[in-house]
């Protein structure tokens, strides 16, 4: 999404969707008004806690969900919108492959959508990862990129 505005929500995992709506739902509403393709990028470990809040964003058109979030409820909330499934690379460091296969795979099929639109990233990966698990991981998500 090239011409989205994409604004860093991380430290939204720590307040619950009250807050949330109270206070700064109104700020990211002004942003998606005056940028037009707004997304939200959060990063926390538990987006289904605000997701309701983030419902209410006019104009929102893309959403990254943190790894470990409850990606099928994100998914039930936003049922069209395009998501960034968000992978630990903290898990990608020590997983089998058939871990990352699996782990892949839940996260394609609990978040692809009515219409598929998904994609799998992982960041912060380090240098202890070995680079056979980011190879896999490529794998598993190409797999799922049909």
């Amino acid at each position: 999404m090239p011409d989205c505005y994409l604004t860093s929500n991380c430290s939204v995992e720590m307040i619950s969707n009250d807050p949330y709506t109270k206070f700064v739902l109104s700020l990211d509403q002004r942003l998606a008004d005056t940028f037009g393709s707004f997304g939200i990028h959060h990063c926390g470990k538990t987006m289904e806690h605000v997701a309701q809040g983030y419902s209410k964003v006019k104009g929102l058109t893309f959403a990254e969900v943190g790894a470990g979030s409850d990606l099928a409820y994100v998914r039930s909330v936003f049922p069209t919108l395009p998501l960034n499934a968000r992978y630990s690379a903290v898990n990608l460091k020590h997983e089998s492959r058939e871990e990352i296969e699996a782990n892949v795979r839940i996260l394609y099929t609990s978040g692809k959508g009515e219409e598929g639109h998904l994609s799998i990233s992982c960041v912060g990966i380090d240098s202890n990862t070995p680079d056979e698990n980011v190879r896999w991981f490529l794998e598993a998500c190409s797999k799922y990129n049909a």
